[in-house]
């Protein structure tokens, strides 16, 4: 029974390797979850980071199906952002109806990917350490609220103060 034990040939090894790739590749396309597409595969969950370590076009494929998975979610959200999803209406423990809801959440999601520029929550200003830059965003600065202002005066004044302190000009006013 000693054949039982030996090992296959390396033809047979790479097929197995390549359905076991296809496998996880498609449920990747489908779940979107690296763990979830793994089980599916029957592979240990680092055995995609290998392959693609020593398999240029497998990594471009993995990059591709998590573009693809990334794109279902996507159209799911905006289905249950835009169109909602339809919910039972019960009465004394019957249904009696439906009534359609709707996902504000992930429209702001949908929002914020689409016009980052209009809808994200902070901006990442990056400069030299020579010039202070000022950044003003006044469509948003006009959306806030009396006292939101006055605390961002207080954090720009403080800003300013720390400046003048690193300068040796603080508590001296140079007009």
């Amino acid at each position: 029974m000693k054949w039982l034990d030996r090992e296959p040939p390396q033809k047979e090894k790479d097929a197995a390797r390549e359905i076991k790739k296809r496998t996880f590749l498609e449920a990747l396309v489908e779940t979107g979850q690296r763990q979830e597409a793994c089980k599916k595969a029957g592979i240990a969950r680092n055995t995609p980071l290998k392959w693609a370590r020593a398999d240029e076009q497998f990594a471009q494929e993995w990059e591709e199906a998590k573009k693809a998975a990334a794109h279902h979610l996507e159209e799911e959200a905006h289905r249950r952002a835009v169109k909602g999803v339809e919910e039972p209406v019960f009465y004394k423990g019957e249904q009696v109806g439906t009534v359609t809801k709707y996902s504000d959440t992930l429209l702001i999601f949908l929002l914020k990917g689409l016009k980052p520029e209009m809808y994200r929550e902070k901006y990442e200003v990056k400069q030299d350490n020579s010039q202070p830059q000022e950044v003003v965003h006044t469509h948003q600065l006009r959306d806030l609220s009396d006292e939101e202002l006055r605390a961002l005066e207080k954090v720009a004044t403080k800003g300013k103060q720390s400046q003048k302190e690193k300068e040796g000009t603080a508590g001296r006013d140079y007009h």
